[in-house]
């Protein structure tokens, strides 16, 4: 489709984004490129023979100040500096350009996905429940994938979803309130609070301890 048509209707699939992409790019004066690649087959496509059926999907490459990036415009909960944006692994794609003769190897930047766990606990003796609290932080591709959980799911089903992960393992446990996230967009980094109770945290011996 034509930037413009994408741009009015407001959504498209990849080829129609990445040429709206290319074309806002372009305009403010950025190198960028449509890629095909083959999402399925990743690097291993330069093993096969050239057909027309060869790619299903197409990404963007961009150049900016000397600094290659491959982008996704299908992925919409990316946030934050792009040097930190994740970029898939298609492993070679084939770059719509005049100078393009040839695949082209992918090559992201390289960003650890950043998943930082705290968990502890608070308890006055071993007849009253148990607290237990719980501050996560996302970043990258992680802090993608729980926006993505968070729009796609609801608050209620992805609450719902983490009081049944802890109730494998403490049966007792009840939910104090609902899981809050910060998300900051500047950053791209998502921060989200638990806090649960749990019945019968303690288990006595045959002591009675």
């Amino acid at each position: 489709s034509a930037p413009a048509d994408t741009w009015s209707r407001k959504y498209g699939d990849c080829k129609d984004k990445s040429t709206l992409f290319v074309a806002i790019l372009r305009e403010l004066g950025v190198p960028a490129f449509p890629a095909l690649v083959n999402s399925d087959l990743r690097r291993s496509i330069a093993d096969k023979l050239p057909s027309p059926h060869a790619f299903n999907h197409v990404i963007t490459k961009v150049v900016l100040e000397d600094q290659t990036y491959w982008l996704d415009p299908t992925r919409p909960q990316q946030y934050g500096p792009l040097d930190e944006v994740y970029q898939s692994r298609f492993g070679n794609a084939l770059v719509i350009a005049p100078e393009s003769t040839s695949l082209e190897v992918v090559e992201p930047i390289k960003i650890a996905e950043q998943k930082i766990l705290t968990e502890y606990f608070v308890s006055g003796d071993s007849t009253n429940p148990v607290e237990m609290h719980i501050h996560s932080e996302y970043g990258g591709g992680e802090a993608e994938r729980v926006r993505y959980d968070l729009a796609s799911r609801g608050l209620a089903d992805l609450s719902d979803g983490y009081l049944n992960f802890y109730k494998r393992y403490f049966p007792g446990i009840t939910r104090k309130q609902p899981p809050s996230f910060q998300d900051d967009k500047l950053t791209g980094k998502i921060a989200a609070t638990e806090q649960y109770s749990i019945e019968k945290f303690w288990e006595t011996n045959s002591a009675g301890r």
